[in-house]
């Protein structure tokens, strides 16, 4: 009854809005279960492209809006939306509003191997700021450029030297 009241005291913008983000993740919540995001990124990319501008907000508004529309729908989920499904639907949210968003996955090693997710704007991070993020080690995604390694030196006998010959 609460969640009710709440719902109504909603401007109908705001209303599209949660509207709009729950079904982003139900979307990408049952897709990354059966599809790698590698897959699914280039078509998340496509539809936030697609969604440009459809309505325009203040970049400061415009994130704090996402952030509030996406973490109201996951605390309400009856499951666990992971950080990726999140950022990915921050991202065309984002995109509607008019923001430029890009999304950023990292790992962290240490006693256990850890990856996260996180959508960053012009304004800072929008979406799944963590405490110690500066310790992920950012990987490259499909439309971004790769970090390109020297091509190893070969020998007098065609074989890679792997070490060094002093």
């Amino acid at each position: 009854m609460r969640l009710l009241r709440r719902w109504k005291d909603l401007t109908p913008a705001d209303r599209r809005l949660l509207a709009r983000s729950l079904l982003l993740l139900w979307v990408l919540n049952a897709v990354l279960l059966v599809a790698h995001y590698r897959k699914v990124y280039p078509r998340v990319k496509r539809l936030a492209a697609l969604r440009r501008g459809r309505r325009q907000a203040e970049p400061g508004q415009a994130a704090t809006r996402v952030r509030w529309a996406v973490g109201v729908v996951a605390s309400y989920t009856p499951w666990r939306l992971s950080c990726l499904c999140q950022a990915m639907a921050g991202l065309v949210l984002a995109s509607e509003l008019g923001l430029d968003a890009s999304l950023r996955i990292g790992i962290k090693r240490g006693d256990l191997f850890e990856g996260h997710a996180w959508l960053e704007a012009d304004t800072g991070v929008m979406l799944g700021e963590v405490d110690d993020l500066n310790q992920f080690v950012l990987l490259a995604l499909n439309d971004e450029p790769r970090i390109s390694h020297p091509a190893p030196l070969s020998g007098p006998d065609g074989v890679a030297d792997h070490y060094d010959r002093r």
